[in-house]
C-alpha cells in the first residue's frame, strides 16, 4: 500500500518481530478517517497519509474499520467478516503500522481530558508507537510533576500553558521530577546554578531560551545519562541580549510546550533527550545540535588533565549519532527495516570495472579445522568469504544471509586486497565481488604496503545512509570492526600470520581501490601473510 510497506510483509514481520505492538482489540485512532475516491481510498488525519490499494482494500477493509470500535478481538472479527483469523491479523497489523488504529485493550482510566488533547495523542500517537492506546501517553504526561523557573514572565506564561495541556505543575522543585528554566536576558545569569542544583539532586532539567533572533529548546540534562549543564551550555551558540517580543515569545513558549508534552507523553517525536533545537523566530529554520562532555570536566567527565572550553568533535558526533536511553527509544523507527526499498539495499551489489576476473575457489570451511594451510589463493578466498562474503544459496532460506553481522543486513563493508607476492595472483590490486565470489583486478598494486597480501575493507556510507541517514557512519564503521576481527580469527585459523596497520594515505589507497573517500571510506588495513620473507 502506498510506497511504504504491503500487509502481507508487516503482517509476516509481526508474528516473530516483538517490535510490533499489534492490537489485540482494535480500535480507530481519535481523528483517524478513511477518505474514498475514484481511485481508491487514503487513510487520513495519521502522521503520514497513506493511500490503501489492492483487493483486500477495496472489498474488506471498509467493513473491517467500522468493526475496529475496541470491542472485538481477532477471532471474532475473523467471524463476523467470514475471513480468516490470519488474514485479519495481518490487516490490523498493518493497519496499526500506518497508524490507523490502537489498543483498547490497553486503555486506563482517566477523567477531565480535553477532547483536543485526546486526539493529539491517539493521532500522533502512531510517530513513536510507544503508548499502544493514547491514555498509556496521558498516563504518563500526568504521572511527572514539573516546576517552571527562571524568568518570571515567562516562567508563568509557561506554567499556564503546561497546566492547560494536562500537565502536573508545581510550585517547589525539590517536589518536581522535572525542572524547566525559562531563559532570558534577565535570568540568564542563573541557568548553571539551577542546571547544577537539579543535577546535585538528581532530577532532570530542560532549559528553553527565549531571543529576538533565536529559540533554544535544550539542552536536557540528566545526571544518569548526560552531561552537565555546563558541558552541554559550552556546545551552544551563546544566546543575545535582545529579548525576543511579545508574538515571538508566545511562539517560543509554545513550541516549548509541546516539546515537554511530548517528551513526557512519548506520543510524539521530540529531539529530546539527545539534541538541542535551535530556531529562528523569523524564518522557522532550525537545526539540532547534541550535548557532549567537555574533556576532564569535574562535574561529568571522566579525563585527567586540563579542561578544554568546548567538546570535543569526536564527542559531539558520537552524540549525534548515540542511541538514546530505552525509555526514550521510538519503537516505531523499528519499522524501517521493512520498507521495500531498504530490503532492496540488501541485493545490491557494487559492480566493479577491471582488466581481468578471478573465479575464487569454492569455500571449504572445513580447512578452518585442519593444521593450517598457510597463505594462497584459496586460503585468501575463504577469509574474504567470512569477512564480506555471502553464506551458500543453500542456507539462506529466502533470505539473503553473510557470514558476518552487518547493521541492518545492507552490507556496508567492501574489500579490496592488494596483492604483492606473483604466486598468488599477479601483483595488483583487487576488488572482491561478494555476490559472485571472484576478484577483479582494479591495476598495479598499491604502493607502500609490505606484505604478501593487504586485506583493505571500506565502508559503503552512502548505500548505508539511504536508510540510516546520519547514523551510517557510525554503523559502517562498526561493519568493518566485525569483518576485520572475522578476517583476523580466519587468519589465524589458517595459521597465516596477519598484522592490523595503524596508518595509511587514505588518498593514495582510495584512489588505487577505485573508492570515493567521501562515500566509501577505508575502516581497516591489514598485513596478511609473513612480512619478513616478502
Amino acid at each position: 500500500m502506498a510506497s511504504s510497506m504491503s500487509a502481507e510483509i508487516i503482517g509476516t514481520a509481526a508474528r516473530y518481530d516483538q517490535q510490533f505492538q499489534v492490537p489485540d482489540l482494535p480500535v480507530v485512532r481519535l481523528g483517524a478517517a478513511v477518505v474514498e475516491d475514484e481511485d481508491g481510498a487514503t487513510l487520513c488525519g495519521v502522521p503520514k497519509p497513506q493511500i490503501l490499494s489492492g483487493e483486500f482494500a477495496r472489498t474488506h477493509l471498509p467493513g473491517l474499520l467500522a468493526k475496529c470500535d475496541g470491542t472485538r478481538s481477532h477471532a471474532r472479527l475473523a467471524e463476523e467478516l467470514s475471513l480468516s483469523e490470519d488474514a485479519v491479523f495481518k490487516a490490523v497489523a498493518f493497519l496499526w503500522s500506518c497508524g490507523a488504529v490502537e489498543d483498547r485493550a490497553a486503555a486506563l482510566p482517566h477523567e477531565d481530558v480535553p477532547e483536543e488533547l485526546a486526539t493529539l495523542l491517539s493521532r500522533l500517537g502512531d510517530c513513536t508507537g510507544v503508548a499502544r492506546h493514547w491514555t498509556e501517553g496521558l498516563d504518563r504526561l500526568r504521572a511527572t510533576r514539573i516546576a517552571v523557573v527562571g524568568d518570571q514572565r515567562g516562567a508563568g506564561a509557561l506554567a499556564d500553558l503546561l497546566s492547560a495541556s494536562s500537565c502536573v505543575v508545581v510550585d517547589a522543585p525539590d517536589d518536581a521530577g522535572l525542572v524547566v528554566f525559562v531563559d532570558t536576558p534577565d535570568s540568564h545569569p542563573d541557568v548553571s546554578e539551577w542546571g547544577m542544583r537539579a543535577w546535585d539532586r538528581g532530577t532532570p532539567f530542560l532549559r528553553m531560551a527565549l531571543r529576538r533572533d533565536l529559540f533554544q529548546v535544550g539542552p536536557y540534562i540528566d545526571p544518569d545519562f548526560t552531561p552537565c549543564i555546563d558541558c552541554a551550555l559550552a556546545g551552544l551558540p551563546v544566546p543575545g541580549d535582545e529579548p525576543a517580543d511579545a508574538a515571538a515569545t508566545a511562539l517560543g513558549l509554545g513550541i516549548a510546550c509541546r516539546t515537554v508534552v511530548a517528551l513526557l507523553s512519548r506520543c510524539m517525536v521530540t529531539h529530546l533527550p539527545i539534541d538541542t533545537r535551535i530556531m529562528s523566530p523569523v524564518t522557522l529554520r532550525a537545526l539540532h545540535a547534541p550535548a557532549a562532555t567537555r574533556a576532564a570536566c569535574p562535574t561529568c567527565g571522566d579525563a585527567e588533565g586540563p579542561m578544554s572550553d568546548v567538546p570535543g568533535l569526536a564527542a559531539r558526533y558520537e552524540q549525534s549519532v548515540a542511541i538514546p536511553p530505552r525509555g526514550f527509544v521510538d519503537i516505531k523507527g523499528h519499522q524501517a527495516h521493512y520498507k521495500p526499498s531498504n530490503l532492496k539495499l540488501q541485493f545490491e551489489f557494487r559492480r566493479y570495472s577491471g582488466t581481468d576476473t578471478v573465479v575464487l575457489p569454492e569455500p571449504r570451511p572445513e580447512l578452518l579445522d585442519g593444521p593450517g594451510e598457510g597463505l594462497g589463493l584459496e586460503t585468501l578466498g575463504l577469509i574474504l568469504n567470512y569477512a564480506a562474503g555471502l553464506r551458500p544459496q543453500a542456507e539462506q532460506g529466502g533470505k539473503l544471509r553473510r557470514w558476518t553481522a552487518a547493521g541492518g543486513n545492507i552490507g556496508s563493508v567492501g574489500a579490496r586486497v592488494v596483492v604483492n607476492d606473483p604466486d598468488i595472483l599477479p601483483v595488483g590490486t583487487y576488488a572482491y565481488s561478494e555476490s559472485e565470489h571472484t576478484l577483479v583486478r582494479l591495476g598495479p598494486a598499491a604502493p607502500g604496503l609490505d606484505a604478501p597480501v593487504v586485506l583493505i575493507l571500506t565502508a559503503n556510507v552512502g548505500k548505508v545512509a539511504r536508510k540510516y541517514g546520519s547514523f551510517a557512519l557510525r554503523v559502517s564503521i562498526q561493519d568493518g570492526g566485525c569483518s576485520a576481527m572475522t578476517a583476523r580469527r580466519v587468519s589465524q585459523a589458517l595459521a597465516i600470520p596477519w598484522r592490523p596497520v595503524a596508518r595509511w594515505d587514505e588518498r593514495a589507497l582510495c584512489a588505487a581501490c577505485h573508492a570515493d573517500p567521501n562515500r566509501e571510506p577505508i575502516t581497516t588495513v591489514t598485513y596478511l601473510g609473513d612480512t619478513h620473507a616478502h
